[in-house]
């Protein structure tokens, strides 16, 4: 068919159009903002919005608004995002609390205030007790304390193996003690800086007051600000939002109140036992171990070498490492055996081997808060990717049924 010549006028003023459209909009891009660009692709898309093509690409062009919106506003959203987490968790003791026909705004007065009471007894009990563990801290003494080491044990430990003495010695005065210093204080460095990390994270929130009204807001609106987020949908798509928010708060809730509960019982067990058998450090260790049972597999390990690096700045290191090495493995069989099964369960459903790449995965790109988040987070997707599949194959029967 051919085109008339008032098509091709209007093909050729549509080029135009957009050739100056692009010159305008080079011209301003100094005042150009993601905000306004969103804005304008909406209302470009407006008209054409029942296309299937355009529903899609729109549909991306909100998940990239909505990653570029929080994360340019990351600061600013912290202590709506930690309230919002807060409310989350402890929602259910609310519930609980209200089917005992108390009026939830009592229970929410009552959990918030038991929950701020634990976090102050926690700062109370902690802080003084990091602080009387790095009192002593000293790189250079730790440095020479396993060199002293080293001559005393672990070298006629050596000869007896047949190794010369003049070759160990060699190896020692110009490979391993001019590092062990350095190694030592970026180990113990790196422990003191994740909690100045915090330290600096908090002080950017302009006041922490707003998470406690924030919390007892959201904690007595929840249930409201659910079905607010529920009337978004379409009516056509909010059962299937309700199926898929009960999977994801079963995979979320389960996994992350059970990892608490596991997380406070090794602090309990890792910080008493490390005490009794004399190990340094052993507050610090203990709540290191703790947040790292977030990470199966890679979190004992990680916590053994921290371990058995710092029981050697201490008497009798041979001892100390063998002993927190029981307490360590020990408790962590614990937890594989028994304590995972029994509060956690087999909710998340997830093959070892996808679980080691996960990990791996999210610690090369988003780091220890990626493998904080690992588990989880595979698991929502896994689950989610079941369901979809499943749905498939339900659709498909259907249609095979009615052919």
């Amino acid at each position: 068919m051919s085109i008339s010549v008032k098509e091709s006028y209007q093909a050729f003023l549509l080029l135009i159009g957009a050739a100056l459209i692009g010159i305008f909009l080079y011209g301003i891009r100094e005042i150009l903002s993601p905000i306004v660009v969103f804005l304008a692709v909406l209302l470009i898309f407006l008209p054409l919005r029942a296309n299937p093509a355009v529903r899609a690409v729109t549909g991306v062009l909100f998940l990239l608004f909505g990653i570029w919106f929080f994360s340019t506003l990351s600061t600013v959203l912290l202590p709506v995002i930690i309230a919002a987490m807060l409310a989350y968790i402890l929602d259910p003791l609310i519930d609980y609390i209200t089917r005992r026909r108390i009026p939830r705004l009592a229970a929410v007065l009552v959990v918030e205030l038991s929950f701020l009471g634990i976090i102050a007894l926690g700062f109370l009990i902690l802080v003084p007790n990091i602080i009387h563990s790095f009192q002593d801290f000293n790189p250079a003494k730790i440095s020479q304390d396993i060199r002293n080491w080293v001559d005393a044990g672990l070298i006629p430990w050596l000869e007896s193996a047949g190794i010369p003495k003049e070759t160990i010695q060699d190896f020692v005065d110009q490979g391993l003690s001019p590092k062990l210093g350095g190694i030592v204080g970026a180990i113990l460095s790196g422990i003191l800086n994740i909690g100045s990390g915090i330290t600096v994270i908090l002080g950017q929130v302009a006041n922490l007051v707003i998470i406690p009204i924030l919390l007892f807001y959201m904690m007595q609106d929840w249930d409201r600000i659910k079905k607010w987020v529920l009337r978004l949908f379409a009516p056509a798509r909010r059962e299937a939002a309700r199926r898929y928010y009960k999977i994801v708060n079963g995979i979320l809730s389960g996994y992350f109140r059970g990892a608490l509960t596991i997380a406070v019982v090794n602090l309990v067990v890792v910080t008493t036992l490390l005490t009794v058998f004399g190990v340094p450090f052993s507050f610090v260790l203990g709540v290191i171990s703790a947040l790292l049972t977030l990470i199966p597999q890679f979190g004992v390990l990680i916590t053994l070498v921290v371990t058995a690096l710092v029981c050697l700045i201490g008497p009798n290191p041979v001892v100390h490492i063998i002993l927190a090495s029981i307490t360590l493995l020990g408790e962590n069989m614990l937890e594989s055996s028994i304590l995972y099964p029994k509060i956690v369960g087999d909710s998340l459903g997830l093959h070892p081997v996808a679980l080691i790449a996960s990990l791996v995965i999210f610690a090369y790109f988003f780091g220890f808060i990626g493998m904080l988040i690992a588990v989880p987070t595979t698991a929502l997707l896994a689950r989610l990717l079941e369901e979809q599949l499943a749905q498939r194959e339900a659709d498909y029967l259907a249609r095979q049924l009615v052919e």
